[in-house]
C-alpha cells in the first residue's frame, strides 16, 4: 500500500507542480505555449494509467474483448459506436491493450484539462487538477468508458452558458457514443435560467430569498419521475438490463462525503453567484447528484448519473477557492476543502480500496506476450 501510494502520490504531485508553473508563469496566448503544457501537465498520470496491470475492476475484461477481438463483432459495440471506432482503431494500429489504456487515459486527461482551462480567468486550476485527482482520476481506472464520457459533458458545459445548443447537443452524442448514460444529460442544458427565460416571466407571491431554494427541492424531487419510466426503457431497448435484477437498498452513506461539500457551497452562496450568475447552474448540478445517488437504492443503474452533475465540483469549488477573501474563516475554508479531499482520497481508495486502485501493479508484473499466447 506505500509502495501505491508513492507511485499515485508522485505522479499526481509532479502533475500538480507543472499546473502550478503553468497557471502562474506560462503564456496562456500562445496556442502552442498551452498546448505543450497541457501535454507536460497530464503525461505523469496517463503514463502510470496506461502501465498498470489489473487496477480497476473492468481491466481484465477490456483487455479480454480487445484481443479476442470482439471488435468485428458489431452488435457487441453497435449501442456504443464511437467507443467501438477507437478500440478498432487502437486495435488495427498496434494490437497491443496498454495502448489502448494509455489512449483512454490520455483523452480523458486531456479534456478534463481543456473543459477546467476554459474557466482559467475565474478559478484555480491547479485547485480544479487537484480536486479531480482526488475524486476521478482513480474511479477512472475501472469505469474507464464513463469517465470519458463524464469529462466530455462537462467540457459541453461552455457551451450551455454561451446558449449554442447545438453545439451542447454535439457534445451529447459524442459523449453517449463513448458511454450510453450521457443520452439523458441533455436536459441539462435547461438548468441554466438564461435557457429558460419563460421562468422569469412567472410571478410567484413569495419571499424572493426563497425562491431558488424552492427550485432545489424540485430538482430534488423531479428525477423521481424517472423511476416507473426508465425499467420499462431498459427493458425495450435491452441495454443495462442486469441492473434491473440487482439487489439494492436505500442508503444515506453517501451524503457523508456530499454534504461537507454542499454545506460550504450554500455558505458562501451569495459570494459563489455575486463572481457570475451562472454559478448558480454548478450549485444545482451539485444538488442533482443527491437524488441520483439515492435513486440508486431501488435501480442500480441510477447511481452511475450521479457522476455527472457531481463532476462539476471540480469547477464551482475551484471558483470559490479562488475567490475566497483573506479573513481568518475563509482561510480556514481553505484549508479545509484541500484537507477534506485529501481525506476523501486516502478514505475511499486506500482505506475502502474503492475500485481496485490499490495495490499499483505495473504491466511489466504480467507481460501482455503471455497473455496473448494462452489465449490464441
Amino acid at each position: 500500500m506505500i509502495k501505491s501510494a508513492i507511485v499515485y502520490g508522485i505522479s499526481i504531485l509532479i502533475s500538480l507542480i507543472l499546473c502550478y508553473i503553468y497557471e502562474k508563469k506560462i503564456d496562456k496566448s500562445s496556442f502552442k505555449n498551452r498546448l505543450i503544457w497541457t501535454l507536460l501537465i497530464i503525461a505523469p498520470t496517463v503514463i502510470i494509467s496506461g502501465l498498470r496491470f489489473n487496477i480497476g475492476y473492468d481491466y481484465l475484461e477490456y483487455e479480454r474483448q480487445f484481443y479476442e477481438n470482439k471488435l468485428n463483432n458489431l452488435g457487441f459495440y453497435l449501442k456504443e459506436p464511437l467507443n467501438m471506432v477507437l478500440m478498432m482503431i487502437v486495435y488495427q494500429v498496434t494490437y497491443n491493450a496498454v495502448i489502448m489504456f494509455l489512449v483512454y487515459s490520455f483523452i480523458t486527461m486531456f479534456v478534463v484539462f481543456k473543459a477546467i482551462d476554459y474557466y482559467k480567468d475565474r478559478l484555480c486550476i491547479t485547485v480544479s487538477m487537484f480536486i479531480f485527482y482526488m475524486v476521478y482520476y482513480l474511479i477512472s481506472y475501472s469505469i474507464i468508458r464513463q469517465v470519458l464520457a463524464v469529462v466530455i459533458i462537462l467540457y459541453g458545459t461552455r457551451y450551455i452558458f454561451e446558449k449554442k445548443f447545438w453545439k451542447y447537443l454535439l457534445c451529447t452524442l459524442i459523449a453517449t457514443g463513448i458511454h450510453k448514460t450521457a443520452i439523458l444529460m441533455l436536459v441539462l442544458y435547461w438548468f441554466n435560467d438564461e435557457n429558460i427565460k419563460f421562468i422569469k416571466n412567472i410571478k410567484i407571491n413569495i419571499n424572493e430569498k426563497v425562491k431558488p431554494y424552492l427550485v432545489y427541492v424540485f430538482i430534488g424531487i423531479f428525477p423521481f419521475l424517472l423511476l416507473p419510466i426508465i425499467p420499462k426503457l431498459i427493458s425495450v431497448l435491452g441495454i443495462y438490463s442486469s441492473y434491473l435484477s440487482k439487489e439494492t437498498k436505500i442508503s444515506f452513506d453517501f451524503m457523508l462525503y456530499i454534504l461537507p461539500i454542499l454545506w460550504v457551497v450554500f455558505i458562501k452562496r451569495d459570494e459563489i453567484l455575486e463572481e457570475n450568475k451562472n454559478n448558480e447552474f454548478f450549485i444545482r448540478m451539485l444538488v442533482l447528484q443527491v437524488p441520483f445517488q439515492l435513486m440508486g437504492g431501488f435501480i442500480k443503474f441510477f447511481d452511475r448519473y450521479s457522476l455527472y452533475p457531481a463532476m462539476t465540483q471540480i469547477i464551482l469549488i475551484s471558483i470559490l477557492y479562488k475567490n475566497l477573501k483573506s479573513t481568518k474563516f475563509d482561510t480556514l475554508i481553505k484549508f479545509g476543502i484541500i484537507a477534506w479531499y485529501i481525506i476523501y482520497f486516502i478514505g475511499m481508495f486506500f482505506i475502502l480500496k474503492s475500485n481496485g486502485a490499490v495495490p499499483y501493479k505495473t504491466i511489466l508484473s504480467y507481460p501482455v506476450k503471455n497473455y496473448i499466447i494462452t489465449n490464441n
